[in-house]
């Protein structure tokens, strides 16, 4: 399984004892930054009938490797554990509803990842520094203060593609966007031109006011608003966070402070479903969800004469190298993070088709 660099593919799924079928083309591309390289993605397709894939933006305020790892082992969980608990459910009527039992195997399978990251954490961290501390306190017969040392988590944005419907499973900010041809749909002189762009997921941050009350009422406490950090703190815990939910930092998950239940959504696919993107913070930064759209619709266009997996490549590489120019020329801030990015392109090979006999009609 690919996790950082470029990656691009195709496949045809198709619903077990149906004649359903969906043609979809996939790419990703990450943009590490020297200090960090902390992203990952994660494809795979499962049996003929499922793409799973996610972005994992990872964190730590200790080491670059553990927010790596982090993130590593959350792709290796989503896109592997996922597969097994949802391979008997896809492809059944009404399993991209939300409240369904595909949604609710997503939620189980965050939540197991969270729970062996707790149980490393008590094992490798907590116990340890706590038996020092006992050992410090009976030595100088006073009790000492203690915060538990912050051991790193990422973000974890997961989707899982069938002929009926895609499934967003996520925690943190790695946003994830569906784009829809309405009626009319062309490519004019601006690309995006007839597309509905949906925002399948909203971010787990202090600006989100459900998330804000949702984490005070368990608990945790919010630092630095007045400044703009808006940063997440707990109570014992060393240091803080940007988001309210994610996999890992397992002492901010206290009282389920910070929580690692993923928010789903669901949407079923039909013939004017165009492409889903999903990247890490690192690209909506400097892009709204309208921009980033437009480039992919641009580039996949720009393409579709070309092979489906080299038109979702060129796609995720537009908007990398858009950003990559913009800061150099300084009409985009230049800040130190990754930028990873899926484009996954429904219809694929009917989109190419088209592409090609329109352009032998017009040189005819």
């Amino acid at each position: 399984m690919p996790m950082s660099g470029q990656h691009s593919g195709a496949a045809v799924l198709r619903a077990s004892g149906s004649s359903a079928e969906l043609s979809v083309a996939f790419g990703a591309a990450t943009l590490p930054h020297p200090q960090k390289d902390q992203d990952r993605f994660a494809l795979r397709v499962h049996g003929g009938s499922t793409l799973l894939f996610g972005i994992f933006d990872g964190h730590s305020v200790h080491s670059v490797e553990s927010g790596r790892g982090h993130a590593e082992a959350a792709a290796r969980h989503c896109v592997t554990d996922l597969w097994g608990r949802t391979r008997k459910l896809v492809g059944r009527d009404g399993a991209f509803e939300v409240a369904s039992p595909l949604s609710e195997a997503a939620v189980a399978s965050f939540t197991a990842h969270q729970a062996a990251c707790e149980k490393r954490y008590e094992r490798e961290v907590k116990a340890p520094v706590l038996r020092k501390k006992s050992q410090l306190e009976a030595e100088i017969g006073e009790e000492l203060p203690l915060e538990l040392p912050q051991e790193g988590g990422t973000t974890a944005t997961v989707g899982l593609v069938h002929p009926a419907g895609l499934l967003i499973a996520w925690v943190g900010d790695s946003r994830a966007l569906l784009c829809r041809r309405e009626a009319g749909y062309k490519v004019g002189p601006i690309a995006g031109t007839g597309l509905k762009t949906t925002s399948l997921t909203r971010d787990h941050n202090l600006d989100d006011q459900h998330e804000r009350e949702r984490l005070l009422r368990a608990g945790g406490k919010t630092m630095g608003r007045e400044s703009g950090l808006k940063s997440v703190s707990v109570a014992g815990v060393e240091g803080s966070l940007k988001v309210t939910r994610s996999l890992g930092d397992s002492p901010f998950h206290k009282g389920d402070a910070v929580s690692a239940t993923p928010s789903v959504a669901a949407q079923p696919l039909g013939d004017d479903a165009r492409f889903v993107v999903v990247a890490s913070d690192g690209v909506w930064d400097h892009f709204s969800n309208e921009r980033v759209a437009q480039i992919v619709d641009g580039a996949l266009t720009a393409h579709a004469r070309d092979s489906a997996e080299r038109a979702c490549a060129a796609a995720c590489a537009a908007v990398l190298d858009e950003i990559s120019l913009g800061q150099q020329n300084g009409d985009l801030k230049d800040h130190v993070d990754d930028k990873s990015i899926i484009v996954v392109q429904f219809d694929a090979e009917g989109e190419r088709r088209r592409a090609t006999e329109a352009s032998s009609l017009s040189q005819s």
